[in-house]
């Protein structure tokens, strides 16, 4: 695969995931929405405590969901940047060597422009050791946040699930 089929196909991956991010929250959203809406105290229930640490926790997966979307927008920002200093990177290069060799030849000192592209990769260069560590660090983030939300709304639906099911049979 050439390297621009490998990008389309890592942003079609980062839209398939960020398009279920939004369906996950939103889910959340859903659930918590209607369980306090739908909620309605009468005289006799028991565990109460029940249904407010489910809404907790459906908040607590909502906002992990949200986190989540935004840790993802940011990866993607840091791969496309991540590819445009890559670009960058190997014109800076040639025009470096270009320089090098016009220098070797003359023995002269280096020009303006010579001394203005080689801080220009050095910039270039530690902005892209930057942008490893993020992309590195990244999706380590956003595991945690994605784990967070899925236990959230499971324990969160569950919790509510109980409820229902103790004041069922109670009443």
């Amino acid at each position: 695969m050439s390297v621009p089929d490998l990008e389309r196909l890592q942003t079609r991956l980062y839209e398939g995931v960020q398009k279920f991010d939004y369906f996950l929250t939103g889910v959340s959203a859903a659930a918590l929405a209607y369980s306090v809406q739908s909620y309605v105290p009468t005289p006799g229930e028991v565990a109460r405590w029940l249904v407010a640490t489910a809404w907790i926790l459906l908040g607590a997966s909502f906002y992990s969901g949200l986190i989540h979307q935004k840790k993802l927008l940011h990866l993607m920002a840091v791969v496309v940047e991540l590819h445009e200093r890559h670009d960058r990177f190997d014109e800076l290069m040639r025009a470096r060597h270009k320089h090098a060799l016009t220098a070797a030849g003359s023995r002269a000192s280096p020009s303006d422009e010579a001394l203005a592209v080689e801080r220009e990769f050095q910039e270039n260069e530690n902005a892209l050791s930057v942008l490893y560590k993020q992309q590195e660090s990244l999706p380590q983030v956003m595991t945690r946040w994605d784990s967070s939300r899925g236990i959230c709304f499971l324990v969160g639906i569950g919790a509510l699930g109980l409820w229902k099911l103790i004041n069922f049979w109670v009443a």
